[in-house]
This record gives structure tokens, sequence and C-alpha cells, in this order.
């Protein structure tokens, strides 16, 4: 299973990851800060186990929390943005918007938003999450396939 649904597994992978590649960059006895922790927890992780070894390695490397933080909350924005496809092109004959498109497009956002803030709250337990909306299992999961919100929803 992917791990954004181990996501209870997340901290003992990263002290494995942090106790194997520690001593190789000279850093034997590295911690995670609670923020880092907290951060990795909301984090999706598309790549799975590869690309947490790879974040670890690279807090171990540059022993910076905050700067893997923010790379973790802007990774998470702009997947957020991705997959609302809130940025629309102009249409190139001038016309404007419509009021119609302008809400579809926030009812959008704020349906994905919902989704994505009910995940990061069960640890993306998607039953758990569409309990917590108060929306069938199937439905929830059809939205998620819809808004392309965590990639295979099935």
């Amino acid at each position: 299973p992917p791990l954004r649904e181990r996501m209870d597994e997340l901290e003992a992978l990263t002290n494995y990851f942090l106790e194997k590649y520690g001593p190789k960059y000279g850093r034997a006895h590295i911690k995670l800060s609670p923020g880092l922790l907290a951060a990795m927890q909301q984090y999706d992780w598309p790549g799975n186990i590869r690309e947490l070894e790879n974040v670890v390695r690279r807090y171990i490397v540059l022993h910076d929390t905050n700067l893997v933080e923010t790379e973790l909350a802007n990774a998470i924005r702009a997947r957020l943005e991705k997959s609302v496809n809130l940025v629309k092109p102009s249409p190139a004959n001038g016309q404007q918007i419509s009021l119609k498109e302008r809400v579809n497009s926030l009812k959008k956002k704020a349906e994905a938003e919902a989704i994505l803030q009910a995940l990061n709250r069960t640890n993306w337990n998607r039953k758990e999450a569409a309990k917590s909306l108060n929306i069938s299992y199937k439905s929830f999961l059809y939205r998620m396939k819809v808004l392309d919100i965590g990639g295979k929803s099935g």
C-alpha cells in the first residue's frame, strides 16, 4: 500500500533512514523535530518511501528543519493548485470568465480543500475522512478522482 495509507509507519521509517544515513553524512545522532514530523504527516507522499528517504537524506545533509518544512508545504500547495485547475488562461478573444465559471472554480477549490483537510486529519485514511465529511466512501473516492487528489483512489 502507498505510504499515505500507512502514516502510522512514517515515524519509524523516518527514524530508520536517520539511523541509516546519519553516520554516512557525519551526523550520527540527528533527530527529527516535532514540527518537521508534523509537516511530513500532512504530506501525501506521491513518491512513496523513496521520496521519504530522499527528504530525510536532504534533512540530514542540510540540517535545516525550516527549509525542509517549507519544501513540503510548497509541494502540498502546488499539488492542490494543480488538482483544482485554478489558473485558467485568459480567453484569447478578450471575453470575460462568466460568473458561473468563477463560482464553479471556487466550489471546486473549497471542495478540494475540505477533502485534503479531512485526509490530513485522518492521516490519509479515506474511509475515516469520508465519514468525517458525512458522505459515502464511494462518493468520496469519486470526488477525489474528479478533483485529482492523491493519485489512484480505487
